[in-house]
């Protein structure tokens, strides 16, 4: 059988093409004279935000690198005129949650024009069976059952005010972290609205939910992720890193494995589609490595795989 990669391992991308999107990027190298790169833009994310440094500088861009960037920037405006409302619907279940990655770069454009897919919502376990009741009961909603659901941390619902909209509830920190927990419910306690009145987490958590999803998806990074990544990580002032550190229970260097698996071995895993181990526990394996509590960790995650299995 032939070997492939699942869709969201993207292509590899090598040192050489890693040099050209930084160049890009800081405009020591121009769109017009690197056009065949933008399929290897589209599979790590960057077409658009690249398209935006480049207009931003007053650069000449090719044509499909513009109507990348005015398909992302029509999304996002579409999904930035929906957020006060979504806000408001949840709100009125009276439980708490936060949403995380593209949702928050909308009003916190630290890439620009980052295209916003889906949207992520966190809540708590115990709040799950009355928001599924809820929200089923609203005809603008429509719950979306998933192939081997019991076994993720992960439930989804359409949502549809005048565009179709995916929404994922996320019940713990990451599939791999046991769901609730103090830990989670501190979380909830430290969050802030922002700009379109949805719930968001403070600084230093923003950059540790952001750092355990790149820990847990390290095989399949993509580099728009490790650029965002940095910008979060460079707002911070050493004791806020400390302090995320703490909550997260990270250790100091955790921050530099995402950039070493990317280096290392992102895009190049050969796996059957059936067999994707490496992508799916990889990821896994560098949260343990990283983690302070690697003993406790281990034991949490395989208990939570086992608990899910079983149900």
């Amino acid at each position: 059988m032939k070997s492939v990669k699942p869709p969201w391992v993207p292509k590899r991308l090598t040192n050489k093409w890693r040099e050209v999107f930084e160049a890009l990027r800081d405009g020591r190298a121009q769109l017009s004279d690197h056009d065949r790169a933008f399929d290897m833009a589209i599979a790590h994310q960057l077409c658009a935000p690249l398209a935006s440094y480049a207009l931003n500088r007053g650069e000449a861009i090719p044509d499909r690198w513009r109507e990348r960037l005015n398909h992302v920037r029509a999304q996002n405006l579409v999904f930035e005129s929906h957020l006060a409302s979504l806000a408001q619907q949840l709100d009125v279940l009276n439980v708490p949650w936060f949403v995380t990655r593209g949702a928050v770069r909308l009003a916190d454009p630290i890439v620009p024009d980052r295209l916003c897919g889906d949207v992520d919502l966190y809540v708590l376990p115990k709040d799950w069976p009355s928001i599924e009741i809820e929200l089923a009961a609203k005809p603008e909603f429509e719950r979306v059952v998933s192939y081997g659901e019991k076994n993720r941390s992960t439930r989804h619902f359409i949502w549809r005010p005048s565009l179709e909209v995916q929404l994922d509830f996320h019940l713990s920190v990451s599939p791999f972290h046991s769901e609730g927990g103090a830990g989670y419910e501190l979380l909830m306690q430290r969050r802030v609205r922002n700009a379109h009145g949805l719930w968001v987490l403070s600084p230093e958590d923003d950059y540790g939910m952001a750092l355990i999803e790149a820990l847990i998806e390290a095989p399949a990074n993509r580099l728009r992720r490790l650029w965002e990544l940095d910008v979060l990580y460079e707002r911070l002032k050493p004791g806020e890193r400390q302090r995320m550190r703490r909550h997260f229970g990270l250790r100091r260097w955790a921050h530099r494995l995402p950039h070493l698996v990317f280096r290392r071995i992102q895009g190049t895993p050969v796996m059957h589609s059936a067999r994707q181990l490496l992508v799916r526990y990889g990821g896994l394996s560098m949260l343990i490595l990283a983690s302070r509590r690697p003993v406790r960790q281990t034991r949490d995650s395989i208990g939570l795989m086992l608990r899910r299995f079983r149900a």
